[in-house]
């Protein structure tokens, strides 16, 4: 019964001319399931293919680029996640150079680094003549090492990546330390050239070393706009680091230390005094007399850090950290422009 739903419905969507999303996964579609999807072909309007949680291989990736990347094709987003694709990436790689994919889910494809690095490389081959379509990808669990970290930051720079995805893999100070330098690329110009905006690194092994490279790259105005440093190792230090960055910064506007050692409930005196750090941005955005969200800003910033220790004349009192959360975040998305008046008096 599995076999003739899946085969009816790779058979329906090639024939469709209207299918605009399709959902495949947990299909059990294995490598000749995708090659019979390749000589078939997809609908030329097809927007986003996930096909999580199957069988398929790197053996089958040439297929389905055929199929889903070619030129003329529409697909934007595709989810490979949990399938065991393995190293052989670079084939998808050049295809994504000349397809018009925005968004692309390699999670827990038992790849390795190099095979990813190659794939990165093959993205941005020819970029002089050719932009890379790809803005988002992501790459959780997958075990990348410092190294292959490393290794990816330039090739991802040069392919124009604005969204990266790293959570629960094997990487610590040093691929931090990496990423936070290609925040501070500079052109020939002088001027910072980074693409990136969004970077998410929970669930890794980041201390305080690499959070302090990130309040580096945010002191010197580096273009990021969320960094998610959640379940990491960050102590006190880190965190006042990425406070100091900050204050420096007019970009940043989402950053997550959560559960982290300097934000843990039985967290120490000088973990206290991160969280005062973190809470005096919050203080003093609200003072300012800007016409910028400044305070719901900061205050987002400083709260992020579930269980963080409050102290007594923090701003907005003792109320549980996810509340003030949920509260700020309703305020901000109904009602921004009168409270941002109210808080500037502007």
């Amino acid at each position: 019964a599995t076999n003739l739903l899946r085969d009816e419905a790779l058979g329906a969507l090639s024939r469709s001319g209207t299918v605009l999303t399709a959902h495949l996964q947990l299909m059990q579609i294995g490598d000749d399931d995708v090659r019979t999807l390749g000589r078939h072909g997809l609908p030329s309007v097809l927007t986003t293919l996930q096909l999580a949680r199957n069988r398929i291989t790197a053996a089958s990736l040439p297929a389905l680029s055929a199929a889903a990347l070619a030129p003329g094709s529409s697909l934007t987003s595709l989810n490979l996640s949990a399938n065991p694709l393995g190293a052989d990436l670079a084939p998808l790689g050049r295809a994504i150079a000349h397809s018009r994919l925005e968004t692309l889910n390699l999670s827990e494809t038992q790849t390795s680094g190099e095979g990813l690095i190659a794939m990165a490389r093959a993205m941005c081959e020819g970029h002089e003549e050719v932009s890379c379509p790809l803005r988002t990808l992501h790459l959780l669990g997958n075990r990348i090492s410092d190294e292959a970290v490393a290794g990816l930051v330039a090739p991802l720079a040069i392919a124009g990546l604005r969204e990266l995805q790293l959570g629960r893999n094997a990487f610590g100070d040093v691929g931090a330390a990496a990423l936070a330098r290609g925040l501070t690329h500079v052109d020939a110009a002088g001027l910072l050239d980074s693409p990136l905006r969004k970077l998410g690194l929970m669930g890794n092994a980041v201390g305080d070393a690499g959070a302090c490279a990130f309040g580096e790259a945010l002191a010197a105005s580096c273009p990021l706009e969320s960094l998610n440093l959640g379940h990491n190792r960050v102590g006190a230090r880190g965190v006042a680091a990425l406070a100091d960055g900050v204050r420096h910064n007019a970009r940043i506007s989402s950053l997550d230390v959560g559960v982290n050692p300097a934000t843990a409930k039985n967290a120490n005196a000088a973990s206290t005094q991160a969280a005062r750090a973190l809470s005096e941005l919050m203080s003093s955005a609200s003072k300012s007399r800007r016409k910028t969200n400044a305070f719901l800003r900061a205050a987002r910033l400083v709260l992020l850090a579930n269980h963080a220790p409050q102290p007594s004349d923090a701003p907005l009192g003792k109320l549980p950290h996810p509340v003030i959360i949920s509260i700020l975040e309703l305020c901000a998305a109904h009602y921004g422009t009168a409270i941002n008046q109210l808080v500037t008096g502007q």
